[in-house]
């Protein structure tokens, strides 16, 4: 299993940001919630936010790479990503997930 820090997804996601970031509050957020995160493949039914009136699939753009979900499935970065696959009737998709909720889906 390959980790990642908190604080380098919070830089991850700055520079994959077509908008202005606040990156010490995305790195108080992650950090919060796991000091580490990994990639893994997740359902995106119960997702927090793909479904939300601002998010616009057509803005899309896979080459940003995975999303980045909270433990209680509330998307940090991604809305447009899940959302386009959602409409593709997939319901699978890439996330980076804090390490905590993968050794708790390892132990279920």
């Amino acid at each position: 299993m390959k980790l990642i820090s908190a604080n380098k997804l919070a830089e991850i996601i700055d520079r994959n940001s077509d908008s202005l970031v606040n990156v010490r509050k995305i790195k108080k957020i992650l950090n919060k919630e796991s000091k580490y995160w990994t990639e893994s493949i997740i359902s995106i039914s119960n997702l927090i936010g793909v479904n939300d009136l601002d998010v616009d699939k057509s803005y899309a753009d896979f080459s940003k790479g995975s999303i980045v979900v909270l433990s209680n499935g509330t998307i940090v970065d991604g809305r447009h990503r899940a959302s386009m696959i959602l409409h593709n009737n997939k319901d699978k998709i890439n996330a980076y997930i804090p390490v905590n909720v993968l050794a708790s889906r390892e132990n279920e």
